[in-house]
């Protein structure tokens, strides 16, 4: 664990929350490793494997942009370590790829998150279930309890479900593949999406793991779904069907942010209403909430914009919204009225809102 506070040889702050790259090289096709040293000493925080900071950076473009990169590792004290995978939409994880050097700064607005090995440690059994950018937090999880092995620590019996375009393309694969062969309390189950395979080999199999796949799974108390937004609802719903009973744990890193596809937007409108600002208009059913609200000049609270965080939650006070991946919402909140600005598009004729302010 990474606590950045109250440490006399941390380097003197340049500004609230950056971090320094001291380490960018690859480890698999179109991933990166990055090492962080915080610069902020201030920053009360903790720094834990599992965790995820809320990054911003401008790159070469000058644009500004967020996103939220699980915590890996943190080698020492005051580093963190990240694994940015390459996805060519122009956002933040490509412009890192592509610009982000060693000595750049980069600034973390936010450290959320509690899926954490601490936080699994109670359970006899764990499955991990990860999609393309989604391997980052399983393996945070991986390494932690490795080092607990090593340390005559109990852990839970781990499986890994990976689904993958190519072997190529998964970050340490050595490193699994060793854990694997070495290690009781580890399975690995690797899907191989676009590559082609000869025939299913051992823990390496061909296609998506389909509805047999994952019902065939050993039944584990705890269940960690990761990778894009429309991974994590499939696999959610899927795994439900026999494994309804386990805790799960969901973590979603892709914005809701950006339009709807022309196939599935609607260009109606909305009209929406803020009574306590007094605030009115025509919203989109195309585009999420949050984004509308801030266009209206409104500070909505928010961090993560991907529905895991929780921080933009609102309440809906008439009218209705359609909600996608809002995996923070308990059972409880969504029947209470509760939505997520960040992945909450408007529908109907009328939405009443009530904000909570950042």
């Amino acid at each position: 664990m990474l606590s950045a506070k109250n440490n006399s040889s941390a380097v003197e702050p340049v500004g609230p929350g950056f971090l320094r790259c001291d380490v960018a090289c690859d480890v698999a096709e179109n991933a990166r490793r990055f090492v962080f040293t915080v610069l902020d000493e201030q920053r009360e925080e903790e720094y834990v494997p599992g965790r995820y900071l809320i990054l911003e950076y401008a790159g070469a473009t000058g644009q500004v942009r967020t996103a939220c990169y699980s915590i890996v590792a943190c080698p020492t004290r005051w580093q963190v370590e990240i694994i940015v995978q390459r996805v060519p939409s122009k956002g933040l994880s490509e412009t890192m790829f592509n610009h982000l050097m060693v000595g750049a700064l980069v600034r973390c607005v936010g450290v959320a998150g509690d899926i954490t090995a601490q936080q699994l440690s109670g359970l006899d059994s764990v499955a991990l279930l990860a999609g393309g950018i989604g391997f980052a937090l399983p393996w945070a999880l991986i390494r932690e309890f490795r080092q607990w092995a090593r340390q005559g620590r109990r852990v839970p019996r781990i499986t890994l479900l990976l689904c993958t375009p190519s072997l190529e393309a998964v970050p340490c694969f050595a490193e699994l593949m060793t854990l694997e062969l070495a290690e009781r309390w580890f399975t690995l189950r690797i899907h191989v999406t676009r590559q082609s395979l000869y025939q299913d080999n051992g823990c390496l199999w061909r296609g998506r793991p389909n509805q047999g796949v994952l019902d065939a799974l050993e039944a584990s108390q705890g269940i960690v779904i990761c990778g894009s937004q429309a991974f994590a609802v499939e696999i959610h719903r899927a795994m439900q069907v026999r494994h309804g009973g386990a805790q799960y744990f969901i973590e979603a890193f892709s914005s809701a942010d950006s339009p709807l596809p022309a196939k599935q937007a609607d260009t109606g409108t909305v009209r929406l209403k803020i009574p306590a600002s007094g605030v009115e208009f025509e919203a989109v059913h195309s585009l999420t909430l949050l984004a509308q609200l801030e266009s209206q000049g409104l500070k909505v609270r928010s961090q993560c914009r991907a529905g895991i965080c929780g921080a933009c939650k609102i309440k809906v006070l008439k009218g209705e919204c359609r909600s996608e991946a809002d995996f923070a919402l308990s059972v409880q909140e969504r029947a209470a009225g509760y939505a997520l600005a960040c992945c909450s598009y408007p529908v109907g004729d009328e939405l009443t809102l009530c904000l909570r302010t950042s």
